[in-house]
């Protein structure tokens, strides 16, 4: 379950002017899967009521004393939801670098 939680998890390094940022982000799937008999207005509801539950990710950041980041992040602020110092790009990975 872990694995499979932490593999779903996006995160996409953006330029914001000369601010870098992270957005998190999650991928596709499909929501009626589970969910074949329900109406389109049952089918709402049941995905209003999962949208207000914690995901895996923000689940996993708690459990181990994290703070789950926003869905748009500084650096700063990223680092201080992984609990690490991040102040300069020159503190992320090159690979991330090379992508902006």
């Amino acid at each position: 379950e872990i694995i499979r939680a932490l593999n779903s998890a996006t995160t996409v390094p953006i330029k914001s002017g000369d601010e870098l940022m992270f957005l998190q982000c999650s991928r596709p799937q499909n929501i009626r899967k589970g969910l074949e008999g329900l109406n389109q207005e049952e089918l709402k509801a049941e995905l209003a009521e999962r949208r207000k539950q914690p995901n895996q990710v923000e689940i996993l950041f708690k459990t181990v004393g994290l703070v789950p980041p926003a869905r748009l992040v500084n650096l700063k602020e990223m680092g201080r939801c992984l609990g690490v110092r991040l102040t300069t790009e020159e503190a992320i990975p090159e690979l991330v670098r090379d992508m902006l």
